[in-house]
Protein backbone atom coordinates (compact mmCIF):
# COMPACT_ATOMS: atom_id res chain seq x y z
CA UNK A 1 0.00 0.00 0.00
CA UNK A 2 1.19 3.72 -0.57
CA UNK A 3 2.83 6.08 2.12
CA UNK A 4 -1.02 7.87 0.79
CA UNK A 5 -3.30 5.83 1.26
CA UNK A 6 -2.05 4.99 4.89
CA UNK A 7 -4.18 6.06 7.96
CA UNK A 8 -2.58 6.64 11.02
CA UNK A 9 -4.07 6.86 14.64
CA UNK A 10 -2.98 8.12 17.73
CA UNK A 11 -1.40 5.43 20.17
CA UNK A 12 -2.34 5.23 24.22
CA UNK A 13 1.60 5.24 25.12
CA UNK A 14 2.08 9.16 24.72
CA UNK A 15 -0.04 11.75 25.70
CA UNK A 16 -0.05 15.27 24.23
CA UNK A 17 -0.23 18.83 25.61
CA UNK A 18 -0.92 21.60 23.85
CA UNK A 19 0.71 25.02 25.32
CA UNK A 20 0.68 27.80 23.51
CA UNK A 21 0.62 27.42 19.85
CA UNK A 22 2.80 23.89 20.17
CA UNK A 23 2.41 20.82 21.12
CA UNK A 24 4.33 18.46 23.98
CA UNK A 25 4.29 14.68 23.36
CA UNK A 26 5.02 13.10 26.79
CA UNK A 27 5.38 8.96 27.16
CA UNK A 28 3.42 7.36 29.52
CA UNK A 29 5.25 4.03 29.71
CA UNK A 30 7.31 3.29 32.11
CA UNK A 31 9.90 2.38 29.87
CA UNK A 32 9.93 5.02 27.60
CA UNK A 33 9.77 7.82 30.41
CA UNK A 34 13.19 9.76 29.55
CA UNK A 35 13.43 13.03 28.85
CA UNK A 36 15.03 12.28 25.43
CA UNK A 37 11.69 10.86 24.29
CA UNK A 38 9.63 13.95 24.79
CA UNK A 39 8.80 15.78 21.54
CA UNK A 40 7.88 18.65 20.62
CA UNK A 41 6.10 20.06 17.69
CA UNK A 42 6.88 23.60 17.85
CA UNK A 43 5.72 24.76 14.06
CA UNK A 44 2.28 25.01 12.94
CA UNK A 45 2.32 22.52 10.16
CA UNK A 46 3.34 19.71 12.22
CA UNK A 47 0.69 20.76 14.81
CA UNK A 48 -1.96 20.75 12.55
CA UNK A 49 -0.65 17.40 11.00
CA UNK A 50 -1.02 16.23 14.49
CA UNK A 51 -4.55 17.23 15.44
CA UNK A 52 -5.79 15.52 11.87
CA UNK A 53 -4.42 11.93 12.64
CA UNK A 54 -7.40 9.89 13.80
CA UNK A 55 -7.11 6.62 12.18
CA UNK A 56 -9.93 7.61 9.95
CA UNK A 57 -7.90 10.41 7.21
CA UNK A 58 -5.54 9.22 5.24
CA UNK A 59 -2.41 10.53 4.42
CA UNK A 60 -3.74 11.82 1.28
CA UNK A 61 -6.57 13.57 2.91
CA UNK A 62 -3.83 15.45 5.20
CA UNK A 63 -1.73 16.18 2.87
CA UNK A 64 -5.03 17.94 1.23
CA UNK A 65 -6.16 20.01 4.46
CA UNK A 66 -2.75 21.16 4.51
CA UNK A 67 -2.64 22.10 1.32
CA UNK A 68 -5.40 23.93 1.60
CA UNK A 69 -4.69 26.27 4.89
CA UNK A 70 -0.67 26.48 4.38
CA UNK A 71 1.09 28.16 1.54
CA UNK A 72 3.50 25.35 1.12
CA UNK A 73 4.81 23.79 -2.09
CA UNK A 74 3.02 20.07 -2.68
CA UNK A 75 6.15 18.52 -3.52
CA UNK A 76 7.93 19.15 -0.52
CA UNK A 77 4.96 18.53 1.97
CA UNK A 78 4.87 15.10 0.61
CA UNK A 79 8.37 14.78 1.33
CA UNK A 80 8.24 16.48 4.77
CA UNK A 81 5.03 14.41 5.73
CA UNK A 82 6.66 11.09 5.63
CA UNK A 83 9.48 11.77 7.18
CA UNK A 84 7.27 13.37 10.08
CA UNK A 85 4.80 11.04 9.97
CA UNK A 86 8.07 8.42 9.93
CA UNK A 87 9.10 9.57 13.01
CA UNK A 88 6.30 9.60 14.79
CA UNK A 89 5.82 5.92 14.08
CA UNK A 90 9.63 5.39 14.95
CA UNK A 91 8.88 6.85 18.43
CA UNK A 92 5.55 5.28 19.15
CA UNK A 93 3.17 7.81 19.16
CA UNK A 94 1.29 6.59 16.01
CA UNK A 95 0.52 3.45 14.27
CA UNK A 96 -1.50 2.21 11.70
Amino acid sequence: MGFDKRRFKKTRDFVSRKIADEIILVPVKTQQRRLEAIYNLNNAVSVRIWELINGKRTVEQIKQVILNEFDVAEQELIKDMQKFMEDLENIGTIEE
